[in-house]
């Protein structure tokens, strides 16, 4: 990723106490919880609209996520998202969580558009494809 990086979609996340582990800070799982609740929204609010608001089958293939700083509660995190990569039948989501202007981890994703009856990859929809392409600046 470059080192000026520009995101179009940030979303917030509201810590819960439960979110907690023993050792009080935020268990690493949940951070996988949020990364997704990040990139459902950014598919709700860019590329739903493109499809008619029917929910589409796209599933994760691959994730990494890079753990910076604890998080503890209380706090109040922004999940910053981008598609970084657009392939054919794949895309990669680049995310990084903020808490009080601190980064406290960055993720990437690999997503597949499949069709919904062979459960095969198939090809993002082009009006999607050129809708990301314009948003996130990608060749």
């Amino acid at each position: 990723m470059p080192k000026e990086i520009i995101f179009r979609h940030q979303f917030p996340i509201t810590i819960r106490w439960g979110d907690m582990d023993a050792y009080q800070h935020v268990n690493n799982t949940l951070f996988f919880r949020y990364l997704e609740s990040a990139r459902f929204a950014y598919f709700e609010q860019y590329v739903l609209p493109l499809i008619g608001g029917k929910i589409p089958m796209i599933v994760l293939a691959e994730m990494q996520c890079k753990f910076e700083a604890e998080i503890v509660y209380p706090a109040e995190l922004v999940v910053k998202s981008k598609i970084s990569r657009l392939g054919r039948s794949s895309f990669d989501v680049y995310a990084e969580i903020w808490n009080a202007g601190k980064r406290c981890a960055q993720s990437t994703a690999v997503m597949v558009w499949l069709n919904p009856e062979s459960k095969r990859p198939e090809a993002v929809p082009e009006i999607v494809a050129q809708a990301i392409r314009t948003l996130e600046h990608l060749a």
